[in-house]
């Protein structure tokens, strides 16, 4: 097929089939475009599930969730405050997630090390931690987990952590500080974009 057949171009006539010219010999000079396709491939969304704990900085999360919604859409970033509906089975639908998503990130503030359980300890060294299951689902699933360190919290070490989510010392980590927030999310939604899965974030909703 010629270059004008394939466009949809037509100029003082028709189109046959094959893009010969029918009709006329170019007394009218209609002219029609057809509809502009997206260039870029079809690929899965990156879905992105995240992770943190109630009782370290849970404000970060949210924001985080808000604008990582506006570049990779609102059905593809996960946290559980809105992304599970009413009367659902909470932990069918976590771990569900957990396993489906391509990265989970694990928000980590100054106190998820050492928050501590209603019960006494801390709450990372429980096995009912949502957290930690959370996070130990995701490693014994193959699913990537990037650690994003809030502020100026420092990097865990393995002796601080179970053996389950022990793995997260060892993944590289990301950093988002509120005074260059701007600045470290784009970063981190041009890292998300490397992945495999990803597409090219669309351009932030203005509100």
């Amino acid at each position: 097929m010629d270059w004008q057949a394939n466009h949809g171009i037509s100029v003082g006539g028709n189109l046959t089939n094959n893009g010969a010219m029918a009709g006329g010999h170019g007394a009218s000079a209609n002219v029609y475009f057809a509809p502009a396709r997206d260039p870029r491939p079809t690929m899965p969304a990156l879905r992105i599930f995240i992770n943190y704990r109630s009782g370290d900085d849970p404000g970060t999360a949210m924001l985080l969730k808000q604008e990582l919604s506006r570049h990779f859409g609102e059905d593809n970033v996960f946290i559980d405050k809105s992304g599970i509906p009413p009367g659902n089975d909470f932990e069918r639908e976590l771990l569900s997630r957990v396993r489906r998503s391509d990265v989970v990130l694990a928000i980590i503030g100054p106190r998820w090390l050492t928050a501590s359980h209603s019960t006494g300890g801390r709450a990372i060294e429980r096995e009912d931690d949502w957290v930690r299951r959370e996070l130990a689902e995701a490693f014994a699933n193959g699913v990537r987990v990037v650690p994003v360190l809030v502020n100026d919290t420092a990097r865990l070490t393995g002796a601080t952590l179970p053996d389950d989510v022990a793995p997260l010392t060892k993944c590289q980590y990301l950093t988002l500080r509120h005074g260059t927030f701007e600045y470290d999310l784009t970063r981190i939604v041009d890292q998300l974009v490397k992945l495999p899965n990803a597409v090219t974030p669309r351009e932030p909703e203005v509100t």
